[in-house]
């Protein structure tokens, strides 16, 4: 897996929170573990253009565990369209681990929703 995707997420994270007006606190604490990792190729991304369809059949995908408060929320994003690559699956995670920690937070208690969260 390429050292960007890491940060693409935690990145994508951050703005997330920020959009949301949540502060990331360093009290909170989230892990985020990368259970699975597919990449297409930059061949096999070339010739989905070419393949109608068949593009549809290939995905960037990465699947993730975001443990949270002692729970263990699965997290999956992905792309079938070749336009779109493994960096774009990357952001797309990091507003869903947001999303799921303050969805996870909010419903665990409202004084730590405003508190923050951090990844």
């Amino acid at each position: 897996m390429p050292l960007k995707v890491p940060e693409l997420i935690r990145a994508s994270y951050a703005a997330a929170a920020a959009k949301a007006g949540v502060p990331i606190a360093g009290d909170a604490q989230m892990t985020l573990t990368i259970k699975g990792y597919t990449e297409r190729s930059l061949v096999i991304r070339a010739a989905s253009f070419v393949a109608g369809p068949l593009a549809l059949a290939l995905k960037d995908e990465i699947k993730a565990v975001a443990l949270v408060d002692g729970e263990q929320l699965p997290l999956d994003s992905h792309y079938r369209i070749p336009f779109f690559g493994i960096e774009s699956v990357a952001q797309k995670l990091g507003r869903l681990s947001f999303d799921t920690v303050a969805k996870k937070v909010a419903h665990s208690s409202p004084s730590e929703a405003r508190k923050g969260t951090t990844l």
